[in-house]
């Protein structure tokens, strides 16, 4: 992912305004959001969410970042979540 033209792009957008939020949606193990800030990661299940806790060797406590499980689809879905 970090190889991608979006995440030099991504990290720009970050460092200009900090109130920027990611919504990492389908986000399966989050690779991407454990090296920035004012995440929400999302995905239809929790299962891959726990397995990527398990291969990073983290934790809710550790790695403190709001997991959604909802379908993105849904228009209430950006309801769920305030900063």
């Amino acid at each position: 992912i970090s190889r991608l033209p979006a995440y030099g792009q991504l990290l720009k957008l970050e460092k200009e305004h900090e109130e920027a939020i990611f919504l990492d949606i389908g986000c399966c193990l989050t690779q991407l959001p454990r090296t920035i800030q004012n995440v929400v990661v999302s995905d239809k299940e929790s299962t891959f969410w726990e397995l990527g806790h398990h291969l990073f060797k983290s934790a809710c406590a550790t790695f403190p970042v709001p997991f959604v499980t909802r379908d993105a689809l849904n228009s209430t879905f950006l309801n769920y979540y305030r900063p």
